[in-house]
């Protein structure tokens, strides 16, 4: 993401990144047919890439249970490999600044910022997207009670806020109103769900007990 803003901003293109080599400039087929100057070349000039372009290395990688097995710069982020190498796009891209909550998966149980963690830090690590929670393509008692209670208006938050509540269920099962608010923290719903979202993960907390929601 940092490369695409980096780009966006005007930064260095590199062939690594999938730039063609361009000028600034109008190609040279958009000057056909016009008059050009006899000083004017549209031919790109000073064509070169940087000497530090990174190299793509191969990482290995435990994603959902399974081994899987990514070739990247060492400097991409979980988010662009599991979105761009891996297909697993439920995970969403929001901010990109570690302050919606809407690329959040689970790193070893624990609630993590896709967007930020680099790839280059996950060998061995046991990694958990959304995708994930419903394993035998059956959805999750979680997910279960946020249809249930139709937590959530256009639901681009939502894998970010599951993530949070099955992190959250983990570690308590009977969670108090107050400790769902404060594990929803890093979560931002713009749509102003927050209610339904935490009646949803206190069914889910019901059902895992088996007393009434």
């Amino acid at each position: 993401m940092r490369r695409l803003r980096r780009a966006a901003h005007g930064g260095s293109r590199r062939r690594a990144d999938g730039w063609a080599c361009k000028s600034p400039h109008r190609s040279a087929g958009y000057y056909q047919g016009r008059s050009l100057s006899p000083n004017l070349d549209p031919t790109p000039q000073n064509c070169t890439f940087p000497d530090d372009d990174p190299v793509s290395q191969s990482f290995d990688l435990i994603i959902n249970g399974r081994a899987r097995s990514v070739s990247a710069d060492e400097q991409a982020t979980l988010l662009d490999v599991l979105r761009g190498d891996l297909g697993l796009r439920a995970t969403r891209f929001g901010c990109g600044l570690e302050q919606c909550g809407a690329c959040m998966v689970l790193i070893d149980g624990e609630p993590a910022y896709a967007c930020s963690r680099l790839i280059s830090t996950l060998p061995g690590r046991q990694v958990v997207t959304i995708e994930g929670l419903a394993a035998d393509g059956s959805l999750a008692p979680l997910q279960q009670a946020f249809l249930a209670e139709q937590a959530g208006q256009c639901g681009f938050c939502l894998s970010g806020i599951l993530i949070s509540a099955k992190a959250l269920l983990d570690r308590n099962p009977a969670p108090s109103r107050a400790e769902i608010a404060a594990a929803l923290d890093h979560n931002l719903c713009r749509c102003g769900a927050h209610n339904r979202i935490i009646r949803a993960i206190e069914r889910a907390a019901s059902a895992r007990s088996g007393a009434p929601a």
